[in-house]
């Protein structure tokens, strides 16, 4: 089942979803699940990974794409992610 079969574009209708405000974007929020007192110790990441920040402005500060750094995050096994 494509939109365009039924001659809907796309690109136009996530404009107009998110311009009326019945789509919104989702994003995701990395936090670090160490004990407080190792995550001055432990590096700028999980200084940053408190929950305030979106996945995409830290991917933005360590200069990569924002999947490679989900993964990298996941696969370290020391944080949660919350989305909204």
């Amino acid at each position: 089942m494509t939109p365009r079969r039924y001659n809907v574009d796309e690109r136009r209708l996530v404009q107009f979803g998110m311009h009326h405000q019945f789509l919104r974007k989702l994003s995701i929020y990395p936090i670090a699940t160490i004990p407080t007192n190792e995550v001055e110790r432990s590096g700028k990441i999980f200084r940053l990974c408190d929950g305030t920040r979106a996945l995409e402005d830290l991917a933005v500060i360590y200069d990569m794409m924002p999947d490679e750094l989900h993964y990298k995050l996941i696969e370290s096994g020391k944080f949660k992610f919350i989305s909204k």
